[in-house]
C-alpha cells in the first residue's frame, strides 16, 4: 500500500524556528538550515522539455528520493560527462518525503491542480559555498529559487502521451480510462511508430515535435515502471511551473545575517541532460 497524504490533512506543522514533516521535529542550527518544497507533479502536469511521470510511476517511485543530495543548479560532474571540468555543488540533503494526493486518488485528473506529487524537507549546508549568499537572497526575495527533479529512467519503458481533440482520430492503443477521460491517449515507446519516436530527442531530453499535429508528452516510466529519483536540484529557472520551494528555515539567529547577504553566486553552467527536470 502506498502512503498518502491529502492536501488537507499535511503532516507538516510549524513550531516556532522548527518544522515538523511526517512526526519528526527538524531545527535549523548555527551550520544548519532546512527548506520544505513539492517537486515531481504528475500527468497532466509537465515540464518545459514536454516530460511527464505518470501518478502509478510516482507512487512507486517517490521514496527514493530520501536521502538523495540536494545540489546547486544540477552540479554533478556524474550528469555532465562532456565538461570534465564541472564540479560537484551538493548544498545538502534530502530528508524525508510524502506522496500527497489532492484529488485524493492516484490517477490521471483532468485537472492538473488534482495530480499527485511530492512533497519533501530537505537540509541545507549553510557552510557550503554559495549557500548563505543564495538563500539570503531567496528569503530576502531579491533573486527566488525553486527545485528541479533529478530521475533515471529507461527509454524502452517510456510511452508518450498524446493529446485528443475533437475530430482526431485515436491511434491503436491500451489507454487507461482515466487518460482517456482526461483527453490523452498513451502509447508504449515498444509499440510506437518511427513518426511517434521521431518526436522525442534522448540526446537534447526533450519532446521536440509534435505527432500527427497533436501535442506529445514523454511519460518517463511509462504507465506503472519505477524511476529512480536521483537528487533534487535548487535552481533559478526551473523546468517545472509547479514545482517550489515552500519555505526555508535557518534559524533566528541567522535570518537577518541572510537577508543581509547582497553579493551573488555564480552558478557553474550546465546543459541539459537526460533526466534532469
Amino acid at each position: 500500500m502506498h502512503k498518502v497524504v491529502s492536501q488537507i490533512e499535511a503532516q507538516l506543522t510549524l513550531c516556532g524556528d522548527s518544522v515538523e514533516f511526517n512526526g519528526t521535529t527538524y531545527v535549523p542550527s548555527s551550520s544548519l538550515a532546512f527548506l520544505t518544497f513539492e517537486v515531481a507533479h504528475s500527468f497532466p502536469a509537465y515540464t518545459t522539455a514536454s516530460q511527464a511521470i505518470m501518478p502509478e510511476v510516482l507512487a512507486r517511485s517517490f521514496k527514493s528520493l530520501t536521502l538523495t543530495p540536494l545540489d546547486f543548479e544540477h552540479a554533478i560532474a556524474a550528469y555532465h560527462p562532456s565538461q570534465p571540468a564541472m564540479q560537484d555543488r551538493i548544498i545538502g540533503t534530502v530528508v524525508a518525503v510524502q506522496l500527497v494526493t489532492p484529488g485524493n486518488r492516484i490517477k490521471v485528473y483532468a485537472d492538473k491542480s488534482k495530480a499527485p506529487f511530492v512533497r519533501g524537507i530537505a537540509s541545507v549546508f549553510k557552510v557550503a559555498n554559495g549557500a548563505a549568499v543564495a538563500f539570503g537572497r531567496h528569503i530576502s526575495g531579491d533573486k527566488k529559487l525553486s527545485v528541479s527533479m533529478e530521475v533515471s529512467w529507461a527509454l524502452e519503458d517510456s510511452a508518450f502521451a498524446i493529446a485528443l481533440g475533437p475530430g482526431v482520430a485515436r491511434v491503436l492503443s491500451d489507454t487507461p480510462p482515466d487518460a482517456l477521460a482526461a483527453g490523452w491517449e498513451i502509447i508504449p515507446y515498444a509499440k510506437a511508430d518511427r513518426y511517434l519516436r521521431g518526436t522525442y530527442s534522448a540526446k537534447a531530453s526533450c519532446v521536440t515535435g509534435f505527432y500527427q499535429g497533436r501535442k506529445t508528452i514523454m511519460l518517463m516510466g511509462g504507465m506503472d515502471s519505477a524511476v529512480e529519483f536521483l537528487g533534487l536540484g535548487v535552481v533559478g529557472n526551473p523546468a517545472s511551473r509547479e514545482a517550489k520551494i515552500t519555505r526555508v528555515w535557518t534559524g533566528t539567529d541567522t535570518d537577518k545575517e541572510l537577508k543581509s547577504v547582497a553579493s551573488a553566486i555564480k552558478p557553474q553552467p550546465f546543459s541539459a541532460s537526460s533526466g534532469l527536470c
